[in-house]
């Protein structure tokens, strides 16, 4: 683990900050550790690291999984072990790709970018100065869904991104069909801006999506506060 550890409680003054990670004593405290382009995030048991070797296994069961692959990618997707190689574990300078866990159990990815300047013009924030993050994920085990799992993952990435990444905005766009995730996304406080005509290709056709957006300063409305040393 490298960098600056950051400790936030939501509604509650920072007081145990040091070189390492706190061991987090309530299910409300976030754990955070920075420095680096590497990203580690704690609440209670739900956790966030950086892909590693080995953990090729975990993708490659999920992106063969159709039930997975209706939500994210695609069912006409065919992958390998080979094909998860080169998408997700190339070294990037760009995408920050990380492991969600519950329990110690991967259950998740979840990848993240600032936004390049084509893509702020293409969500029509060609002219503005703000720094803007994009954000994609899915849960990979069904057993994992509707139990407010995708919810908990979103909010926590969210914060660091504002709180820690200093993000003006973070942004997403989920295909206009896909209520679940449109539902799970407001829940986190991000809204609809407008739709994205033939945005995403999808299963043999251009999907339309919406953009949703979420602004930094709402967390500093619910509270939540780090301190750096």
């Amino acid at each position: 683990m490298c960098g600056t550890v950051l400790f936030s409680k939501i509604g509650v003054k920072v007081l145990e900050i040091g070189n390492r990670i706190v061991e987090a004593k309530r299910n409300r405290d976030i754990c955070f550790s920075e420095g680096c382009d590497c990203m580690y995030v704690k609440k209670g048991i739900v956790s966030i690291r950086p892909l590693q070797s080995g953990d090729e296994i975990y993708l490659l069961n999920w992106l063969t999984d159709k039930n997975v692959l209706r939500y994210y990618e695609g069912r006409d997707q065919q992958y390998t072990l080979e094909k998860i190689q080169e998408k997700y574990f190339q070294p990037s300078s760009v995408i920050t790709r990380c492991l969600v866990q519950y329990n110690h159990r991967p259950i998740g990815y979840i990848q993240y970018y600032s936004l390049s300047k084509m893509q702020r013009k293409a969500y029509g924030y060609g002219k503005q100065k703000e720094l803007i993050y994009g954000m994609d994920q899915f849960i990979g085990e069904p057993s994992c869904w509707n139990q407010g799992l995708g919810t908990r993952l979103v909010k926590l990435v969210t914060h660091y991104l504002c709180k820690v990444k200093h993000a003006d905005r973070v942004v997403i766009d989920p295909q206009v069909w896909n209520d679940r995730a449109i539902h799970c996304y407001e829940k986190c406080g991000f809204k609809k801006m407008y739709i994205l005509p033939e945005w995403e290709a999808h299963e043999g056709k251009r999907e339309d999506c919406y953009l949703m957006v979420y602004e930094s300063n709402l967390v500093e409305h619910k509270g939540m506060t780090v301190r750096r040393e």
